[in-house]
């Protein structure tokens, strides 16, 4: 669904200078959309546009390699060669077998790596598993397909039998959350480790995988946040369901991050050529302000 005019020039209002050229040259961009539909990028406080802001901006700069590369410095990744940098990738469905494709924030493109950047701005948490949630409207209209625990249940929209509602649709979640999350398919789990919030780092770091093992590279999965002050900082302790995600996938092999945008922009104005720092240094402004 392409926004309305009024809605692509709030979009653009709300976007860095040099992040707009998304609206022009990407006319079918899939934009984000509260549950009536609208786009959401007009608001103040979008996460999205936050992301493009960063990502869409950089990818236009000769610095970009540069800048990625100090990025990588900062988190403690391997530096590459020829970064591109793209924002809602949306992963293949046959390499998890999902029937709504994961929509990744960014991913940065090297020779030899890849990063999947998601990003946060006032969200309380990674978003949760919809099976959970009671049927809308329809004829199947309050029905619950999950009982929220990793066990052999039936679910009573489709009549199939799996430890998983999403197993029994088809979806391979659960093919590789042994190997990345060294959770067991085999074994019961009351709840589900992947019920509630978790589920969006689960996602995210299983479409890093399948990414990086489609493209023959090496994956990286980065939580971006707004820093102190915003709810997602408050998600990330030791004792945190995140710790765990990310302990976990990083000793599987797939290196787990997370930084601020703020972290992110002093090393871009500090990695950025002459010709191109003050601009890097307006996106730091317009960033800050919002």
């Amino acid at each position: 669904m392409t926004p309305t005019p009024e809605q692509l020039a709030a979009i653009r209002s709300n976007l860095f200078r040099g992040a707009r050229w998304i609206l022009d040259e990407q006319p079918d961009f899939p934009w984000h959309r509260d549950r009536s539909k609208q786009p959401t990028a007009g608001k103040k406080r979008s996460s999205q546009a936050l992301a493009l802001d960063l990502f869409a901006t950089i990818e236009r700069l000769q610095s970009r390699n540069a800048i990625v590369n100090a990025w990588c410095e900062l988190l403690e990744l391997p530096i590459d060669v020829n970064w591109q940098l793209e924002a809602e990738h949306l992963v293949a469905p046959e390499l998890l077998g999902e029937l709504r494709s994961s929509q990744l924030d960014a991913v940065a493109w090297g020779e030899q790596h890849l990063i999947v950047w998601e990003a946060k701005f006032t969200e309380q948490d990674g978003g949760g598993c919809s099976q959970v949630v009671p049927q809308g409207e329809g004829a199947n209209e309050g029905l619950v397909q999950c009982n929220g625990r990793y066990e052999r249940q039936v679910n009573p929209v489709n009549g199939r039998e799996a430890r998983c509602v999403l197993t029994g649709k088809g979806i391979r979640y659960w093919d590789h959350i042994p190997r990345l999350l060294g959770v067991s398919a085999d074994e019961d789990h009351a709840p589900c480790p992947y019920r509630g919030g978790t589920y969006q780092w689960m996602r995210n770091v299983l479409g890093a995988d399948a990414l990086a093992r489609a493209h023959t590279k090496r994956a990286a999965f980065v939580l971006l946040h707004a820093g102190k002050g915003f709810p997602m900082a408050s998600h990330l302790g030791q004792e945190s369901a995140w710790a765990s995600i990310s302990t976990a996938a990083t000793q599987s092999g797939l290196p787990v991050r997370v930084v601020t945008y703020m972290e992110l922009l002093v090393h871009a104005v500090r990695a950025a050529n002459h010709a191109e720092s003050a601009i890097v240094e307006e996106l730091a402004a317009w960033i800050d302000h919002k």
